[in-house]
């Protein structure tokens, strides 16, 4: 048997076939959720992220920021994975975007921002949550919560392994697509990723 690996970066769907192996490893990244854009009274929540999985190896997207409500905008809770949850966003505070949440292993979510036209970066890849902007007012864009990450090796013959040959379902997950309030707009969150080794 010959060792190797496969990596999976752009959002979409794709099939695998399962090479023969001693040792099968699957890492999965969630994407992020983008932050909120908010403008005195105009606001909007961010947008979340999208589910990755390999197979029956998951991992949920981060939630988009909350916008303003009370005084504060709510950060993105990660999104669940078997290893290890995503980073909630930050919440902010007046006049203040909080920043994305940051992914297990992955990327970094991007900082808040503030000011009138302003954006903010994407979250970094894989998983990170955008931050939120705000542009004016009393207010607080929340940031978006990054992607949970699973990380699963199982031998071959054990039970629930993948036979060689076997065709796996790949789906890599999309970042949260900025919002704006028409003056200011958030950042992509981190789109995910799915790495699959074998030895």
């Amino acid at each position: 048997m010959t060792p190797g690996s496969a990596a999976f970066n752009s959002p979409g769907s794709y099939s695998f076939t399962v090479p023969a192996y001693n040792t099968l490893r699957r890492r999965v990244w969630g994407a992020g959720g983008s932050g909120s854009a908010t403008w005195a009274g105009t606001s909007y929540d961010g947008a979340n992220g999208g589910p990755s999985s390999c197979g029956t190896v998951s991992a949920g997207g981060g939630q988009g920021g909350r916008r303003y409500a009370g005084g504060f905008g709510a950060g993105g809770a990660g999104g669940a994975g078997t290893t290890a949850n995503g980073g909630a966003g930050g919440s902010g505070s007046a006049y203040t975007g909080g920043p994305g949440g940051s992914s297990p292993q992955g990327g970094a979510g991007s900082p808040g921002t503030s000011g009138q036209g302003a954006w903010s970066a994407n979250g970094g890849f894989p998983g990170g949550g955008s931050g939120g902007v705000v542009g004016y007012g009393a207010a607080a864009g929340g940031g978006g919560g990054a992607g949970g990450y699973s990380d699963v090796s199982i031998a071959a013959g054990a039970a629930g392994a993948p036979a060689p040959g076997t065709t796996l379902t790949v789906v890599v997950g999309t970042g949260g697509a900025p919002v704006s309030d028409g003056w200011e707009q958030s950042g992509w969150g981190g789109h995910g990723r799915v790495l699959i080794d074998w030895s």
